[in-house]
C-alpha cells in the first residue's frame, strides 16, 4: 500500500553500493524504517538530501509483512539550516533525535511526538537559550511517555511531601522523609528545582521560557532528568558525550 506523510529523519546510513537506509519519525505512522533504492548512484532521484533531523514529505510502499519499508519519494520540507551553521545547535539537534529514537518502537504511532520533535527543532533553531530548551524537552518527552515523575504526594504513603522531598527512580516520584528512610535509588532535589521541575510541566514551550532558572537549579535538574531517563530507556545516549565535550570549549 503506497502511503504518505511528513517525518523527520533520525537515522542514515549506507546500504550496499548505491542505496541508503533511513529511519524517520512521521506524523502519521511512527517510527518506521525505509530503504531508499539507488539514491547514491542517482542522487537527483530524490528532493531531498537526507540530512538528519530535517524534515520530509515522503511516499513509501507499506510492506506488512517486512519492518522495512520502500521510500519511492522524499521531499525537503525543512533543513533547518540555522542549526546546521552552528555546531552547538546541530548537536543538540542530534539529542533531540536520538533521545527520541530511543524511546519509540516501530509503529507507535504518536502524532503528538512527531510536534514535540519538530518544535523543540524549531525551538532550538531561533533560540540561544539551548540548555533550557533541552530540559523542557526532557520534560515533555518523560510525560509524553508516561514516565514523568510524580510531584504532588509521597509515593510510598500517599501523604503530602514537606520539603526537602527526594525523588526515588523506583518509585517514579517523591518520597516524604519517613518513607524515603528504607528506599535505595533516591535523589535529592531542593525546594526551587522541584519548582522549576513543576513550571516546566504544567506550560507550553513559550510559557517556560519566561522564568530564569538559575545555574545551581539547572544542574541539579539536568541530573535528575539525565537519571530518569536513562533508568527507564536503559540504553546509552551517544550524543550527550559530545554535548559534554562542546561545554568545556
Amino acid at each position: 500500500m503506497i502511503q504518505t506523510t511528513n517525518g523527520v529523519i533520525l537515522r542514515s546510513t549506507l546500504f550496499r553500493e548505491t542505496s541508503r537506509l533511513l529511519t524517520f519519525f512521521t506524523e502519521d505512522f511512527g517510527k518506521i524504517h525505509t530503504l531508499a533504492k539507488g539514491v547514491r548512484r542517482r542522487p537527483d532521484r530524490f528532493g531531498s538530501t537526507f540530512d538528519l533531523f530535517s524534515c520530509n514529505r515522503i511516499v513509501f510502499y507499506e510492506r506488512s509483512r517486512s519492518d522495512l519499508q520502500l521510500l519511492s519519494q522524499c521531499d525537503l520540507i525543512d533543513p533547518f539550516v540555522t542549526i546546521r551553521s552552528d555546531l552547538k545547535k546541530m548537536a543538540y539537534g542530534v539529542y533531540f533525535t536520538e533521545l527520541v529514537d530511543r524511546s519509540t518502537e516501530l509503529g507507535d504511532r504518536s502524532g503528538r511526538m512527531y510536534a514535540l520533535l519538530l518544535e523543540a527543532l524549531r525551538e532550538v533553531s531561533k533560540r540561544e537559550r539551548l540548555e533550557e530548551t533541552a530540559r523542557i524537552f526532557e520534560v515533555k518527552l518523560l510525560s509524553l511517555l508516561g514516565l514523568m515523575p510524580e510531584l504532588s504526594r509521597c509515593q510510598e504513603c500517599g501523604g503530602r511531601i514537606v520539603i526537602p522531598p527526594a525523588l526515588s527512580l523506583r518509585k517514579g516520584g517523591l518520597l516524604c522523609g519517613r518513607c524515603v528512610e528504607d528506599e535505595t535509588g533516591v535523589l535529592q532535589i531542593s525546594k526551587g528545582t522541584l519548582a522549576s521541575l513543576q513550571h516546566l510541566l504544567s506550560s507550553s514551550w513559550e510559557l517556560a521560557y519566561r522564568i530564569r532558572i538559575s545555574r545551581r537549579c539547572h544542574e541539579e535538574l539536568r541530573e535528575i532528568l539525565k537519571c530518569f531517563i536513562d533508568f527507564h530507556l536503559d540504553e546509552k545516549i551517544h550524543s550527550r558525550d559530545f554535548l559534554k565535550e562542546l561545554e568545556t570549549l
